[in-house]
């Protein structure tokens, strides 16, 4: 039996895989760019499903008798999507800072105490909520036409 672990991070992704002991087999890994300027961190949701899509057939190739699969993400990046899952913009990064501004109007709204206990965390604007906020003001084609949010593991 082996397992296999999928890490899909900020710039790449990679899978490795590890016999029942937890020894070391094998590893694939693809990266994609980001980009980061004008206010903006951004990464290609595609190129992100292009590249699990690869690392995976890559590893299945030469390991078919893989039984379990883990799956870790990089955190509250997201994307928007039509009905049938086709992104809407690039994906915005947890480090994105768009959203501080609807995050701090939020904590305002509810307050922090009150966030905390629906969510079972703080209000920061790393999380995608008052990213989502911040595209619904400024990119309202965007949100209007949005049926799904999917964070990367999703």
């Amino acid at each position: 039996m082996k397992i296999a672990g999928l890490d899909i991070g900020t710039t790449g992704c990679k899978i490795t895989v590890f016999d029942q002991s937890g020894d070391y087999l094998d590893k694939a890994y693809q990266d994609y760019p980001v980009s980061r300027g004008n206010g903006e961190h951004e990464v290609d949701a595609q190129a992100i499903l292009n590249g699990v899509v690869s690392v995976m057939k890559e590893i299945g190739k030469r390991h078919p008798d893989i039984a379990g699969l883990g799956v870790t993400s990089f955190g509250e990046t997201f994307v928007m999507t039509d009905e049938e899952g086709n992104p809407l913009h690039k994906a915005m990064l947890y480090t994105d800072p768009r959203g501080s501004k609807e995050c701090r109007e939020l904590e305002e709204q509810m307050g922090g105490r009150k966030i905390a206990s629906i969510t079972g965390v703080k209000p920061h604007e790393m999380y995608s909520l008052s990213k989502m906020m911040w595209i619904r003001k400024n990119q309202p084609e965007i949100y209007e036409k949005a049926a799904h949010a999917f964070l990367m593991e999703d």
